[in-house]
């Protein structure tokens, strides 16, 4: 037993290795009264070869394994072997100890799943990549079945190596046969037991990537370059990391794991930047933070009603963030693209921050499909505190508007999910397209008090599918879009002036303004239509400069049917009119001097329209074809009339003047609907309109009287007599339309 012990220490394959060049794999040790050489195995199996007295013979023993008793047949034929030829007995010690590691460690990854193979039909060529072994065993990669962890038993210890395997075909039919189509080595010893020391402070560069901050050329502004080691991936790992002494042909579950998880970020890795490439698209690698606190994930108050997919979508947020990950998370990169090369062509690419980051999740896991984050910083929306009216984030900072997008409203980052790694960037840029719309009205938004000088104009809530916002005073216009549909809701807000104080406004001040009217409601379905994806950006400055310059005019409006209301009231009779929305920018209020049972040619009707063009208001009587600029009687089913009026309207229409937008997208959006809204509202008129007597007569009294006023003209416009017509201003046209109503009323 002597004589093998030293001849081990000696013995050497015919390239020069040592057989057991590591201390401890074959000792000589005390077994009764003789000797027997322990041979170590893989882990705490070893195998101990004894001599018998009696007859000389060797004797195999396995120990310090439960599984031993079920291969007795394999150390009976060992045992026969060594009898047989005892010079072998130091070889078959060296391949029965090579054999047992393999079996260990595919006993080991099936107990996690894994799907372990010993042999791939590859060629012999193919497998002088892998160098001089004693034996391969290949571990499937989950969801990444054409990947595979090769790891490698050889005269020095253990080798990993990943490859990719793809079937040789002939006239388009596999033949069985498989190449290695990649090829890495994998330097697996530089993190094994990491999970062992992530509770230590780590030191040095910690600095997550800042989407904030442009990538300089050929130098990394917000994180550091990774260095790769040649022929790996390779890892960050502190400066002050040690590897554990460990022994080199044994590998536990956990490392196991941890070589599994990473070949699948490797994996993940590979097939992003290969869709970067293909795009030509330049990206570098970033540091991760290996430590720094998580998002709070809002839950929903008690009693609320939170839509099943945000339901969701915060719960898979918060599965994700208590699940137990690897413990090489922090340690694996992430790429940073510029958001000028990846969202190149895509609407509303310059709301973005100028870096982008993409990183794989879920590569820890092993029963649940890899995917990717791709974080976009917004550059425009400023972080809300707690968004206003906000169904997303019912406490407040993340909003899910789907499943597969999340924003935190405190940093204005947006994260999409992608489920297929192999198709990430073109998920992404879809899911960009379909939110890119309200981020572009919000970012049109937030510039109109600089741009435009409208101070009053603030975002109230935002969450990717609906931009509330303050577009004058306390009046509030939500813009949600769904499906390339703009749906718009106004309502009352808080009039204080700063955003920060109308986060704090109580919820007395809340319910008080939510029951206000807005007036502008009622002609909702109109306004709509001035938002056009083909000048989205321009359109929304034209929708908020027409409901800033209509305020007054509704507010008017609202005033004069609620004076009517409580004298109708009081009187015990019928109003004598109603107010009509016929189109964008176009108001008619309609009088009526027919008796309930009056036959149509007793009964008698009257209208006055309120119309904006180019930034102006025209009063004008509602019998007047502005196309000819006569009197038309409106017959009820006329239509040729309704189309001559829009297309006169059209005509007319242009860009509004102190930065309103009076009907030439007004006009010329509503024209088309122009008739169909004449006719809808025409139908439901009982009576043709007749002229109003003494229009003339009411014009020019109202100028003498009203018109001098110095508000009438505190927006620089003065009102023009036009005959039957007044053209004004904006701000001065509600007194001359309550003056111009009144006498009309009166006279009639």
């Amino acid at each position: 037993m002597d004589k093998h012990l030293e001849n081990a220490k000696t013995l050497a394959t015919s390239d020069g290795a040592i057989l057991f060049p590591h201390p401890d794999e074959i000792t000589l040790t005390q077994q009764g009264e003789g000797k027997a050489i322990r041979v170590q195995l893989s882990g705490n199996q070893f195998i101990v070869i004894s001599m018998e007295a009696e007859s000389g013979r060797y004797i195999v023993n396995e120990s310090g394994d439960l599984g031993g008793a079920t291969r007795g047949v394999r150390w009976k034929s060992c045992q026969k072997h060594i009898n047989q030829t005892p010079m072998s007995f130091l070889e078959l010690c060296w391949r029965v100890r090579h054999a047992a590691t393999i079996e260990n460690i595919e006993t080991r990854a099936n107990l996690l799943g894994i799907h372990t193979f010993r042999q791939r039909n590859l060629r012999a060529a193919t497998l002088t990549q892998f160098g001089v072994h004693t034996g391969v065993v290949y571990l499937q990669l989950a969801d990444f079945p054409q990947h595979y962890v090769a790891i490698i038993s050889s005269h020095a210890g253990l080798k990993f190596a990943l490859v990719e395997l793809q079937e040789h075909l002939e006239y388009g039919m596999g033949t069985g046969e498989y190449y290695i189509s990649d090829f890495g080595w994998v330097q697996a010893e530089k993190f094994f037991q990491l999970y062992s020391q992530e509770k230590n402070d780590v030191q040095g560069d910690e600095m997550d990537i800042d989407l904030t901050t442009d990538l300089a050329e050929g130098k990394v502004l917000s994180g550091q370059k990774r260095k790769r080691p040649q022929g790996d991936v390779g890892i960050r790992l502190p400066p002050d990391h040690v590897p554990a002494t460990r022994d080199p042909l044994d590998l536990s579950v956990q490392e196991i794991r941890d070589l599994h998880a990473y070949c699948r970020a490797r994996v993940a890795h590979t097939l992003i930047e290969s869709q970067l490439k293909a795009r030509n698209i330049p990206y570098i690698h970033v540091r991760p933070p290996l430590s720094g606190p998580r998002l709070p994930i809002p839950k929903a108050p008690a009693g609320s009603k939170v839509p099943v997919a945000q339901q969701k979508a915060l719960e898979t947020l918060r599965r994700r963030q208590l699940i137990s990950k690897s413990p090489l998370e922090a340690y694996l990169p992430i790429l940073s693209v510029r958001s000028s090369d990846l969202l190149a062509g895509a609407a509303a690419a310059e709301a973005a921050m100028p870096n982008i980051r993409i990183e794989p999740i879920e590569w820890w896991s092993l029963d649940k499909d890899c995917m990717v984050n791709t974080s976009v910083q917004l550059k425009y929306v400023q972080p809300l505190d707690q968004p206003r009216g906000s169904k997303g984030a019912p406490n407040g900072k993340i909003i899910c508007p789907s499943e597969n997008i999340s924003y935190d409203t405190r940093t204005s980052v947006i994260t999409f999910l992608s489920r297929k790694v192999s198709d990430c960037v073109d998920e992404f840029l879809k899911e960009w397209a379909r939110v890119s719309k309200v981020v572009v009205i919000a970012r049109q938004i937030s510039l109109m008090p600089d741009k435009k000088g409208w101070k009053d104009v603030r975002i109230l809530s935002f969450d990717l599918q609906t931009v509330e916002f303050a577009y004058c005073r306390d009046y509030s216009l939500s813009i949600t879009s769904v499906d390339g549909i703009y749906r718009l809701s106004f309502s009352r807000c808080s009039p204080l002036s700063s955003n920060e104080e109308s986060m704090k406004m109580s919820v007395d001040t809340t319910n008080a303004a939510e029951l206000q009217r807005n007036a502008h409601q009622d002609c909702a379905k109109f306004a709509q239509e001035l938002l056009k994806d083909d000048r989205l950006g321009a359109s929304v400055f034209e929708l908020v400069g027409f409901l800033r310059n209509t305020v007054n005019v509704v507010e008017m409006f609202d005033m004069l049917e609620e004076e009517e209301s409580v004298r109708s009231i009081s009187a015990n009779q019928g109003s004598r009119f109603d107010v009509l929305v016929k189109a964008t920018g176009w108001w008619r209020i309609r009088y009526s001097l027919s008796t309930l049972f009056a036959s149509s040619e007793e009964a008698k009707s009257f209208a006055l329209d309120v119309r904006l063009i180019k930034g102006r208001i025209m009063l004008v009587d509602g019998s007047v074809d502005l196309g000819t600029g006569k009197i038309a009687v409106h017959s009820p089913m006329s239509m040729g009339t309704a189309a001559s009026v829009g297309t006169t309207t059209a005509t007319t229409g242009g860009a509004g003047s102190n930065g309103g937008t009076g009907p030439g997208a007004t006009a010329s959006a509503s024209s088309s609907n122009t008739g169909a809204g004449t006719s809808s509202s025409q139908r439901t008129l009982p009576v043709p309109l007749l002229p109003i007597n003494k229009m003339e007569e009411y014009v020019s009294s109202v100028l003498e009287e009203v018109g001098k006023e110095a508000e009438v003209s505190a927006d620089g416009v003065y009102p023009v007599n036009y005959g039957l017509a007044i053209i004004c201003g904006c701000a001065g046209a509600p007194k001359l339309m309550k003056a111009l109503h009144e006498k009309i009323l009166g006279g009639l």
